[in-house]
């Protein structure tokens, strides 16, 4: 039980840290966002899988989520 706690911790996290993320490039930079969009996304799957460990990091190049969330 205490995995499969770790695993959906880590799954949430990950999910958080993405949407945050791809919200901060996509949103930020409006004027390129088209245009870097697949390089966004695979950016931000790197930030996916850091799981807890890259959530503080995420809060703070995000600004503390100033953008949200965004998913696609």
């Amino acid at each position: 039980m205490l995995i499969i706690s770790i695993i959906l911790l880590w799954i949430a996290c990950g999910l958080v840290n993405y949407g945050g993320m791809f919200a901060f490039f996509q949103r930020e930079f409006p004027c390129i966002a088209e245009k870097n969009r697949n390089r966004d996304k695979s950016f931000c799957n790197m930030a996916f899988a850091t799981g807890p460990w890259g959530l503080i990091p995420t809060i703070l190049v995000s600004r503390f989520f100033k953008h949200g969330f965004k998913f696609k």
